[in-house]
């Protein structure tokens, strides 16, 4: 087949290999065109290469429609665009990185980040294309090479699951503890996107767990939420770390309280003092197992009629929160009756409530509730 002959300049040629791939009518194009430069060679001021086109279909690097293969080079993978993204950037996101040859994969080319710091192993990570790469290839340092906002590929394999792609000689307590700026750190993700059995449980200590992001919640928040604490060394879990307050005071004894996941914890650890430990509201662990019928989860004990009465910001108590939440049956009836300040603790229920413990014949109509009296 011949070709016309004529003389373009190279930014002509590279939008018209651009637009030849786009099309679908590479066959049409002019295979001495198919050369470094002019396949490095951007299309305009904020334009993209025509090597970038390829890289994100994936098309024309290896044979096709008679062309031959486009030999690739260093320079070829590693142009950058008006972003900074190259053609690499391009192969990692969109899982392509397997036609190129191996000699030209470098952990450095692997690392080298866009204007964001967005570098192409983020992009296998996320995306799930690590299978493409020599595992060689992979070390710790790059799986912790944050983009400007402090995000790693390893925050990445945390987020989808996909820890189980890399060596487990490469994840180490310090990685997993590498915050992003908002202090978010790869155990944060894992904890919150329930990934522990991913994780040799030996990398988890007690300072890894309450590592606090910028809101001030750990990890261990997360997995008390969800109720894994099972998957945890009992040896990590103190009362001290269980009552580790985030920036608004909630804790993980909190969230195991209100989630119904507190028998997950040796009952040593949860005391009196600290189920009436409250955040900035008010609100105690007590609070949130009377809201959501947990009660039963603690030792009978530790129930006292002036933990019953420990008031919130809004007035609201524990007792207010079994009554209104219809979970009265969770605690002793004999309770209900014992004098607290001269009145049966029943006088503190709800007035519509109280009512049905007043005994037969009783005089007059006590209640306290709600930061509100009848006499």
């Amino acid at each position: 087949m011949a070709y016309m002959r004529v003389e373009l300049p190279p930014t002509e040629i590279a939008r018209r290999i651009v637009a030849a791939i786009s099309g679908n009518y590479m066959h049409k194009i002019d295979p001495s065109w198919l050369t470094e430069e002019n396949l490095t060679t951007m299309t305009g001021p904020k334009g993209t290469t025509p090597m970038h086109r390829m890289a994100t279909l994936g098309q024309w690097i290896l044979p096709k429609n008679g062309l031959g293969r486009v030999i690739l080079t260093a320079k070829m993978l590693q142009v950058k665009d008006a972003n900074g993204v190259t053609p690499l950037h391009e192969l990692a996101w969109n899982g392509h990185l397997y036609q190129v040859d191996l000699k030209l994969l470098t952990t450095e080319a692997l690392c080298k980040g866009n204007k964001a710091g967005w570098t192409p192993l983020h992009g296998l990570a996320g995306h799930g294309h690590l299978d493409q790469v020599d595992p060689k290839l992979l070390t710790t340092e790059a799986l912790c090479t944050g983009n400007k906002a402090g995000w790693t590929p390893l925050h990445e394999l945390a987020w989808h699951g996909r820890l189980d792609q890399v060596d487990p000689k490469l994840l180490t307590t310090e990685a997993l503890m590498k915050g992003a700026k908002d202090g978010i750190t790869p155990l944060h993700l894992i904890a919150r996107h329930e990934h522990l059995d991913q994780v040799d449980p030996k990398l988890l200590t007690t300072q890894a767990l309450l590592t606090a992001k910028e809101d001030g919640k750990t990890p261990l928040h997360f997995i008390a939420g969800d109720g894994h604490l099972d998957q945890l060394d009992p040896k990590l879990l103190t009362t001290d770390a269980l009552l580790r307050g985030d920036n608004d005071g909630g804790t993980p004894l909190h969230w195991l309280a209100s989630n119904g996941h507190l028998n997950q914890v040796d009952p040593k650890l949860v005391t009196t003092e600290a189920l009436l430990t409250g955040d900035k509201r008010g609100n105690t662990p007590l609070h949130g197992l009377a809201r959501h019928g947990y009660l039963a989860q603690v030792d009978p004990k530790l129930v006292t009629i002036e933990a019953l009465l420990k008031e919130n910001e809004e007035g609201v108590t524990p007792l207010y929160e079994l009554a209104e939440h219809g979970h009265l049956d969770q605690m002793d009836k004999k309770l209900l009756t014992t004098e607290f300040n001269g009145k049966p603790l029943y006088c503190y229920l709800p007035r519509e409530i109280h009512q049905k413990f007043v005994p037969l014949g009783a005089q007059g109509n006590q209640h306290v509730g709600r930061k509100q009296i009848w006499l």
